[in-house]
Parts: structure tokens; C-alpha cells; sequence
């Protein structure tokens, strides 16, 4: 499979027919090639668009006659920080992965076939495909200039800045629900509904739980990296 058809089938595939998508992909060798690159594209790009905040952050608690003065110090400091940002937000991910795949095996007890281990981790990175276009798309959004102060539906609360600890964290999960979350959640039903073999009102109560803890999850996962 090329990489004009592998990239098809992780778009439009994706949303015309998800179900046959994913029963194509995890038939060929190295499935999980694309979905993890994608995936660590829109970690690294989020990476650079956090950088200055991460930066400021880093020369605000340490002295002044302690910063760096040449470009190689700064440099050198630049790619530290940078290092550490990819390699916490790799690990938030791999976090909510872990408490996900544990979420879809559980549920899928629900149905007639249980998912195994080897189908959690052939089938995560490419339900994780809409977060990741998600990371994409605002990382280049906020490249090109843009100011990207809210997301999904953040707009109904206040700025976080202006929020208590728990008016922040609502703001997180209010931010999590958008297009990108629905087609994640549509991915889900599908696989819950097609693999799973659940029944049509489990895989609507199935999507609605995982839907619930996962967007909770991220959201304290979010909240939390705010605030380190």
C-alpha cells in the first residue's frame, strides 16, 4: 500500500466508511505506521506552538544573572525545553491511550466478542486519528498567526485565566467536545458495533460512557499540564 492510499484511507476512508477502513488496515502489514506518525506530527507541532509559553515560563523562575547570554546557550536551553514539552505531552498520550484501551476492553464485555489486547493496540492509534488532525490543524492555525482562545464549546464558559480550579477544568472539557470528538466517538461506535458485536442501543450506551471518562480524562490531563 502506498502512501497516497494509506493517506485515503486515513481520511476519507475514514469518514465515508470507517468500519471497512479499519477492518482493511488492520489486515496489512505495519497498520500502525501512519496513525502513529500522524499522531507524533500533532505532538511535535504542539510542541513548537507551546515553546515560547514554555520558555517564559522556565526564565520567569530562575534568576537573572543565571540566563544564558549567547545564542548557543539559548539554543541549547530552546532544545531542552523543547525535549522535555514533546516527551510530557508523548506521555499525557500515551496515559490516555492506556486508560482507553482499558475502557474498550471493559466494554466490549458488553457484546458477544470481547476485544483482545492485540485488537486495543491495532485499533487505538487509528481511533486516535481525529485528535491528532485536531493537534494538526490548531498547532498550524496558531502557527500562521492565529489566536486560538477557544475550541468546541470553551466559548460558554470564561477565559481560564479568569476561572477557579474547577471553572478550569469545565473549560477543559467543554474545550474537548467538537467535530474532532464526534468523529473520534462515531469511530468508536463503529467499532464497538461492528468488532464488539454489540447491539445498537449497548453501542449507544457503550459510546456514551467512553465518551464521558475519555473526555474527562483528557480534560484533567489538560488541566493538568496548564497548570505544571
Amino acid at each position: 500500500m502506498t502512501i497516497g492510499q494509506t493517506m485515503r484511507l486515513a481520511t476519507l476512508g475514514m469518514l465515508r466508511r470507517p468500519g471497512d477502513t479499519l477492518t482493511t488496515v488492520i489486515g496489512k502489514q505495519r497498520h500502525w505506521l501512519m496513525p502513529i506518525t500522524i499522531t507524533l506530527i500533532g505532538v511535535f507541532l504542539t510542541t513548537i506552538t507551546l515553546a515560547p509559553q514554555m520558555m517564559a515560563t522556565f526564565f520567569r523562575n530562575i534568576p537573572s544573572t543565571q540566563e544564558p547570554s549567547s545564542f548557543i546557550g539559548i539554543a541549547t536551553i530552546y532544545g531542552f525545553i523543547g525535549t522535555i514539552g514533546f516527551l510530557t505531552l508523548f506521555c499525557i498520550i500515551s496515559l490516555s491511550w492506556i486508560i482507553q484501551g482499558g475502557g474498550l476492553f471493559l466494554i466490549s464485555r458488553m457484546g458477544k466478542t470481547n476485544f483482545t489486547i492485540h485488537q486495543i493496540i491495532t485499533l487505538l492509534p487509528w481511533l486516535w486519528l481525529p485528535l491528532a488532525f485536531r493537534a494538526i490543524l490548531h498547532s498550524a492555525y496558531q502557527l500562521l498567526g492565529g489566536n486560538l482562545s477557544h475550541n468546541g464549546l470553551s466559548f460558554l464558559s470564561g477565559h481560564p485565566s479568569q476561572l477557579d480550579s474547577l471553572g478550569q477544568f469545565v473549560w477543559h472539557v467543554l474545550w474537548q467536545i467538537d467535530l474532532f470528538m464526534v468523529w473520534h466517538l462515531v469511530l468508536v461506535g463503529v467499532v464497538f458495533y461492528r468488532f464488539a458485536q454489540l447491539t445498537v442501543s449497548r453501542t449507544i450506551d457503550a459510546v456514551l460512557i467512553y465518551g464521558v471518562v475519555s473526555i474527562g480524562i483528557l480534560a484533567w490531563l489538560a488541566n493538568w499540564q496548564a497548570g505544571t
